[in-house]
């Protein structure tokens, strides 16, 4: 697991995408390969979780450094599965959000 330090000007990114329960699967399929979990497309982030909702909405959270979003964002192979997983999806989200600070429960 990727220990994050507000002070390495981390931050998160998160997209939530609305999409139809059919088209689910597919994107969890496109969004694993986005951010990075195949061959053909390094990382994105050191850290990336896929979620669900009860209301077929998903959200990728990416949490890394600017530059790690910047080379996912210019590397041609991970263009073709951003695009997919906005055409599967009937809206979506982008918003990134800055670490500020990170509260460790394990350090009791």
């Amino acid at each position: 697991m990727t220990t994050l330090d507000p002070g390495n000007d981390y931050f998160t990114m998160i997209n939530a995408f609305e999409v139809d329960p059919e088209n689910a699967e597919r994107l969890v399929d496109v969004l694993q390969r986005a951010s990075g979990r195949s061959a053909s497309c390094p990382a994105s982030s050191p850290q990336t979780s896929i979620c669900r909702s009860t209301a077929s909405a998903w959200s990728i959270t990416s949490s890394g450094a600017p530059a790690h979003f910047e080379a996912m964002q210019k590397n041609p192979d991970a263009q073709p599965h951003m695009r997919e997983a906005a055409d599967l999806a009937k809206s979506f989200e982008p918003v990134s959000y800055a670490l500020r600070h990170v509260i460790d429960l394990t350090d009791s």
